[in-house]
């Protein structure tokens, strides 16, 4: 239950949960307000609340009630409200649920409110620190916009690699792309719900073109190992135009051999997996022709 504490005729301060006679105080007169709705100030702050965090304010209410039960607006300080958020998080609350809770409480401690924000801000103690976000799955628009873009560098990393075999020098202006493993990669992540290491460490033994899966190898947990995972047609026009490539480059196609070979950004040696998936500057060109932001293929 809150309590509008304040002078007859003026506004005063908020109590929570406080008991009828509880203050010894004759110029005050204490209103008991049953609902938000009832002050301009509270439907105010409790509307804001529920548009911004998606909550009814009285369920954030209830841990504020329960733990400054009793306090009125002027008792409220920035030190109150870190004990307050102490006491949350020994509580095991999420500190975006308390975040939630002190923003609201600065809310309907009105103008004082605005003084303890400040504060709070200047200690950089004004919202507690969040996890890090997993991130968001692509759209399709994203997706394509990442496939078309690692396509492209994939067939300008193929083109610097045959101008390397041949001897001959890139044109003025041409593109040297960044890994011409990078398209297919992406594909298999994509579309087959594989690691990073499971990825880079394929071998074509793994690959069965004629029932068109494949057998993941070593993985991170026993139950991982040697499950099988079918191809759909993107997969699998991914793999027949990337053997072609290999074919090209190394002559021939071994059972032992890694799908993606090691030797950066010119592949030179078929029996060592690439170190990595996502060479500097290559990635980071296919994300931001995306326009994904922070989304990740693994919440795909």
């Amino acid at each position: 239950m809150l309590r509008d504490v304040g002078q007859q005729g003026g506004s005063g301060g908020i109590e929570l949960n406080a008991q009828p006679g509880s203050l010894a105080r004759p110029q005050l007169a204490v209103v008991e307000i049953h609902s938000l709705r009832q002050v301009g100030r509270f439907r105010n702050a409790a509307t804001l609340h529920e548009h911004r965090t998606g909550k009814h304010p009285q369920r954030a209410l209830g841990h504020v009630s329960r733990l400054l039960g009793g306090s009125l607006v002027m008792e409220i300080t920035p030190s109150v409200i870190k004990r307050y958020q102490a006491d949350r998080l020994k509580e095991k609350a999420g500190p975006k649920t308390i975040n939630d809770e002190v923003q609201l409480l600065i809310r309907l401690c009105g103008e004082q409110g605005a003084l303890i924000r400040a504060t709070l801000r200047r200690d950089k103690a004004l919202k507690l620190p969040l996890p890090p976000s997993p991130g968001k799955p692509f759209d399709n628009g994203e997706q394509a916009r990442m496939l078309g873009a690692a396509r492209a560098s994939t067939l300008a990393a193929r083109e610097a690699c045959l101008r390397r075999v041949r001897g001959q020098k890139a044109p003025r202006g041409a593109k040297q792309g960044g890994s011409p493993c990078i398209y297919p990669a992406l594909v298999f992540a994509l579309n087959c719900g594989m690691r990073d290491a499971e990825i880079r460490n394929l071998t074509w033994s793994q690959i069965n073109f004629e029932k068109r899966f494949l057998t993941v190898g070593k993985a991170k947990t026993a139950a991982g190992t040697g499950r099988t995972i079918p191809l759909n047609e993107a997969v699998i026009e991914a793999l027949v135009d990337h053997a072609r490539w290999y074919i090209q480059h190394f002559g021939e196609t071994q059972p032992e051999w890694f799908l993606f070979p090691g030797g950066g950004r010119f592949p030179s040696d078929p029996s060592v997996a690439i170190s990595s998936l996502r060479p500097p500057g290559t990635w980071s060109e296919v994300r931001l022709a995306s326009k994904a932001g922070g989304t990740t293929t693994a919440t795909r």
